[in-house]
């Protein structure tokens, strides 16, 4: 038995054209929680940020549970999979922001089609080869407990041909028709994509695409929208990658080595009446290695919170900025800057958002004690009145290797008009797999989460995952 194996990500940007957005960022993340020989337990995440400029809609689908039984060319899987669409603030007074669904089914997908995966099979040199590799993925799915819609069977097909191949880059084409059953009949939503994906290193890809994609039914009004696209992605599996630099190391102290790191977890908030779950996720993309010791980073972060009785997102948070960390001979420096933005989905008229300049230090070295510390100062703010912020964390793990109890305390000061001072003090288990790891904690919390500022104390029952 392996635990925490096959570990894919992606990340995508792209300028669009129709619709109300003119820009998207997408991530995803895929792995195999168990595998006992070609039987599998499978999860997954993706989610897509429209703009326009400011954060405007968050998309989301989660994988629940995927089972099934890996053969030569394919995977055969049933599934447990959530959707959730939280529209632009422009809808109609009448319709809410949210349409969200949950799907019971069966599907499969050739190797090729999976994440991570898809120059497996294609012998790659510096000649030209007509390449006319097919690969395809099909699901069936019945539709359950559904919010703003009436969906009840969702087909979903795809088809890639990889063309031809010169050097290390592959062209392709792909399409994807997802169809919906309902009480009105059956609708078809096409997605057309062609693009060049350039093979990095055994395990790394990067993508120049353009795109085409109708939604006709997603928010169940009107005639839907069109998007064109086009942008750039990256898709790795995560513990397999080389530390190989992409370029010539004995001649440039610069050296671009790409490389994604993900920490993502979901809790359920038992203790307080105004809020029933929180989740989150941040992608770091690392891109440049500034000779052997620093590295240039992209930092994105999603949150979201629900209410007690509802998983629709009550208040999202995006982060997005550049950090450079330094590696010191026992500190890890990072200096960063991020722009937030936060709103409520039900509250429309207030964004707050806000720009942090920051300085981070921590221990480098594996030990039982682990501890940081930063601070930071807000240059430019809208609707959150503070100016600086001193943060800390002290944790101490019983064991260093395999599964470990932890025990960590943090805590933050945040200056400006009405100063504020917060804390966390958490407590569970740390279970590391072959390509990362999971935390299983209870965490009590006040005024810690900027979600939950003056919303007094939180106890947190979670998990967290990191890639």
């Amino acid at each position: 038995m392996r635990f925490l194996t096959d570990v894919n990500a992606a990340i995508r940007a792209a300028g669009v054209s129709g619709g109300d957005y003119n820009a998207s960022i997408t991530r995803e993340v895929q792995f195999d929680a168990f595998r006992i020989r070609n039987w599998f337990l499978h999860f997954g995440f993706r989610e897509e940020n429209l703009f326009d400029p400011s954060p405007s809609q968050l998309d989301h689908e989660l994988e629940y549970l995927g089972i099934g039984y890996e053969m030569a060319h394919g995977r055969i899987k049933f599934f447990w999979d959530h959707t959730c669409h939280n529209p632009s603030r422009k809808l109609p007074e009448e319709k809410r922001n949210d349409i969200h669904w949950n799907e019971l089914g069966i599907g499969y997908e050739t190797i090729g089609m999976m994440l991570g995966h898809k120059n497996d099979g294609i012998e790659f040199n510096s000649g030209l080869e007509w390449l006319n590799s097919i690969n395809w993925r099909a699901s069936l799915s019945n539709i359950f407990q559904r919010s703003e819609n009436e969906y009840e069977w969702m087909l979903k097909l795809g088809i890639r041909d990889d063309v031809f191949r010169i050097g290390n880059q592959v062209f392709y084409i792909q399409l994807n028709l997802d169809s919906i059953y309902d009480d009105r009949g059956i609708t078809v939503n096409p997605f057309i994509e062609i693009g060049d994906r350039i093979r990095l290193s055994e395990h790394i890809c990067l993508t120049a695409f353009i795109s085409y994609e109708h939604f006709r039914d997603w928010y169940s009004i009107g005639e839907g929208e069109d998007f064109f696209s086009a942008g750039l992605g990256l898709e790795m599996g995560l513990g397999r990658e080389k530390p190989d630099n992409f370029s010539n190391p004995g001649k440039l102290r610069i050296a671009w080595a790409p490389r994604i790191r993900i920490n993502g977890g979901y809790a359920s908030i038992v203790d307080n009446e105004d809020y029933g779950y929180s989740s989150d996720v941040s992608f770091d993309l690392e891109l440049l290695k500034l000779g052997q010791d620093k590295t240039l980073t992209l930092n994105t972060y999603a949150g979201i919170l629900t209410l007690p009785d509802d998983l629709n997102p009550y208040l999202v948070k995006y982060d997005v900025g550049p950090s450079l960390a330094v590696a010191l001979d026992y500190l890890d420096l990072r200096i960063f800057h991020a722009y937030s933005c936060l709103y409520g989905l039900k509250d429309t008229g207030v964004i707050r958002n806000y720009n942090l300049l920051a300085l981070e230090l921590r221990n480098s070295f594996a030990s039982y004690w682990n501890w940081d510390a930063g601070i930071g100062v807000y240059p430019s703010t809208k609707n959150f009145d503070y100016w600086g912020n001193v943060r800390g964390s002290l944790g101490f793990n019983v064991l260093i290797k395999g599964i470990t109890p932890y025990i960590n305390l943090s805590a933050h000061y945040l200056q400006g008009k009405s100063s504020l001072f917060g804390y966390a003090i958490e407590a569970g288990g740390k279970i590391r797999g072959g390509s990362g790891g999971l935390r299983l904690y209870v965490s009590f919390q006040d005024d810690f989460d900027v979600f939950k500022f003056g919303k007094g104390t939180q106890t947190l029952l979670g998990f967290r995952c990191e890639f």
